[in-house]
């Protein structure tokens, strides 16, 4: 098949963010039976990584927008596409008409962000898809309440730009779920991310580091270093009362100042009680030496890559019921805490308790290599493309009277 993808932000090889991999993984595996076109918005920062993709691609196309002193201090992953300029929009415009005209059988637009360039999309023979990845409105609902008339009014727009499309994807069932009743003509489809399932399979127990409490995450988004400055803050001197020799790793991409802050801390740099490791280009050293892992979230949202990581590293994780909902782990596979003298006992005892910590860590990395498949994953999405093509095309064919 010819596929399309257009995103708002350039997948990489090494892109330090969860969206991004996921988005580079699932055109790495569709090039490999699968004619796949690119149609890509590169922010500052990422130009070099553009010939990167050439080898995965058909055809590649990006636009740089002329983006303002001020959009480029923004410390969000993502602009907002109103925020790109009409340059950059009318360039998008076209390089996606050019290559529908070429040909093209499937559409997929990445992040509610570019569904606005659906209307490129002329073909009606072509499906257009939606890759939602995040569900955004309810993350936006948990924090400021569902009847916020800022979240009423997010959710109206997002479930307009859904219904524009043939099919909508999600990460999650519980994020497919709440779609639903909102979405009754339009195909849902579950899109599992892809995970580090196959790559942490043999991280054993020998390199693990007693005492070490992992939190990994793209530490430039500001999800991350809330939840990161919750656990510091409410659990973490818990944690250390307890067990004094306890140590906490923070591992991701640019952390924000009020992260790097925290290894600095007086309180704690002298015994180096906090470590804060910036960019990590392999994330299977920092698996195989921590203890427990960490997943604190207050906005949930999509699927936590990091507790699927944590459990496919054969380590325990401590998460939060939002953490948790789009893994769906059962109890024996994770242990789940809101509040934070729970959260912290959670995670003291696994330090403690070698039993309890065999039993979590045995049973959360079965249930990720059971549950996250990548290739039945990708061979479900290949099964609905064909499907959707094969209708669209069916309905498009002249009437023979």
């Amino acid at each position: 098949m010819r596929i399309l993808i257009v995103s708002c932000l350039l997948p990489y090889p090494t892109v330090p963010h969860g969206g991004g991999t996921d988005l580079f993984h699932l055109i790495e595996t569709l090039s490999t039976r699968h004619e796949v076109h690119l149609v890509s918005l590169v922010l500052p920062g990422d130009e070099p990584h553009i010939a990167e993709m050439r080898p995965y691609v058909a055809s590649l196309h990006t636009v740089i927008p002329a983006l303002t002193w001020r959009q480029k201090l923004h410390h969000a992953l993502r602009e907002p596409p109103w925020r790109w300029g009409r340059r950059a929009r009318a360039e998008v415009h076209a390089a996606i008409r050019r290559t529908v005209a070429a040909g093209v059988d499937v559409a997929q637009f990445e992040w509610t962000e570019t569904a606005r360039f659906v209307d490129a999309v002329t073909d009606p023979r072509v499906v257009a898809v939606l890759d939602e990845v995040d569900v955004s409105y309810r993350p936006l609902a948990r924090a400021l309440g569902s009847e916020d008339r800022r979240v009423k009014a997010a959710r109206q727009r997002e479930l307009a730009w859904c219904r524009r499309f043939d099919v909508v994807l999600t990460r999650s069932e519980a994020d497919r779920a709440a779609l639903e009743p909102h979405l009754p003509n339009t195909r849902l489809h579950v899109l599992q991310p892809w995970t580090h399932v196959d790559a942490f399979r043999d991280i054993g127990t020998a390199t693990r580091e007693p005492g070490t409490v992992l939190f990994a995450g793209a530490m430039n988004r500001a999800e991350n270093a809330d939840a990161v400055l919750w656990f510091y803050r409410a659990c973490w001197p818990r944690v250390r009362q307890a067990i004094p020799t306890a140590r906490l790793v923070i591992a991701g991409h640019a952390p924000l100042p009020r992260i790097t802050r925290l290894a600095a801390d007086p309180t704690v740099h002298r015994t180096q009680r906090v470590t804060v490791t910036g960019t990590v280009p392999d994330l299977r050293p920092v698996y195989a030496r921590a203890d427990v892992c960490i997943a604190p979230s207050l906005a949930g949202g999509g699927v936590l890559n990091k507790v699927i990581d944590g459990m496919a590293a054969g380590r325990p994780v401590v998460t939060m019921a939002v953490g948790n909902e789009g893994v769906a782990a059962p109890p024996d596979a994770v242990r789940v805490a809101d509040e934070p003298a729970v959260f912290a006992n959670a995670v003291v005892r696994l330090l403690r308790d070698p039993d309890e910590w065999a039993r979590v860590a045995a049973a959360g990395r079965a249930f990720v290599q059971r549950t996250y498949r990548w290739a039945d994953n990708v061979a479900r999405l290949e099964a609905l493309y064909h499907e959707m093509s094969t209708t669209k095309k069916q309905r498009e064919l002249p009437q023979i009277k």
